[in-house]
């Protein structure tokens, strides 16, 4: 059953996203679908952003992808992907 969640990401992350390895590229979209299956998850840790809002950290390998769940519109705001 496909999720209800959707992965929202920038057109800058698209962008580096498209740049990245065909294997780290790969990844990163197993990862996004685990997370549109589960916009729960965790990160490894969890920081706040300029409104206060917590926003989950996961490092893959030698990214850092941040993250946090609209749960209001159903989505998972990626909104940074950087070198860890």
């Amino acid at each position: 059953m496909p999720s209800e969640y959707r992965v929202v990401l920038h057109a800058e992350l698209l962008d580096l996203l498209f740049r990245m390895r065909r294997a780290e590229r790969r990844q990163l979209i197993q990862f996004f679908d685990a997370l549109a299956a589960r916009p729960h998850a965790e990160g490894d840790y969890e920081e706040f952003d300029s409104t206060g809002r917590p926003n989950q950290v996961k490092i893959l390998e030698r990214w850092a992808i941040t993250y946090w769940p609209d749960h209001a519109v159903k989505e998972v705001r990626v909104v940074e992907i950087e070198p860890a």
